[in-house]
């Protein structure tokens, strides 16, 4: 499947910026793989603190995230110094569960580098099973599909995930 346009990524809201640094260079001269789910996964910080999951919440209310799927797709390379944006799409909302689509802007070379779909859960850290979102957390991440609005162009997803 072809990658939404930069343009349109760029409608959704950006969590993150980087830079693409030389420890994440591989012998081919370019990013590699683990460091584009390292890019995401530091893009999932300020969004998660942003409802509300910080510190705090993990250690006072012993609730937190676990990841279940992931899905990677390369459009394009990134290289050394080049400047990185991560824009998040909250496709889905469940009682414990979200299903999102995240992309990676290279804004060095204007395109889309790379997308993340995924699925993760909320949980019980001392029951180590699953969860449903408590109320604050639920209403800031129906707050977050509000406002990011619904892109005039199709999720570019991989058809098998959701809540």
């Amino acid at each position: 499947m072809k990658p939404p346009s930069v343009a349109q990524v760029r409608e959704l809201p950006r969590l993150y910026e980087t830079a693409v640094e030389e420890a994440f260079i591989d012998r081919n001269g370019h990013m590699n793989v683990q460091h584009y789910l390292g890019v995401h996964d530091a893009a999932g910080w300020p969004f998660f603190r942003s409802l509300g999951i910080d510190d705090r919440y993990f250690q006072e209310r012993k609730l937190g995230i676990f990841d279940l799927e992931h899905h990677l797709r390369y459009f394009d390379e990134c290289h050394l110094g080049d400047r990185l944006a991560v824009h998040a799409w909250l496709l889905e909302l469940g009682a414990k569960r979200l299903h999102a689509l995240w992309f990676i802007v290279n804004e060095t070379r204007e395109k889309v580098a790379n997308s993340l779909e995924f699925v993760c859960t909320h949980a019980d850290l001392a029951a180590r099973k699953t969860a449903p979102w408590p109320d604050d957390v639920r209403a800031a991440l129906e707050r977050v599909q509000e406002t990011q609005g619904t892109p005039s162009w199709p999720a570019p997803v991989c058809g098998v995930m959701g809540v």
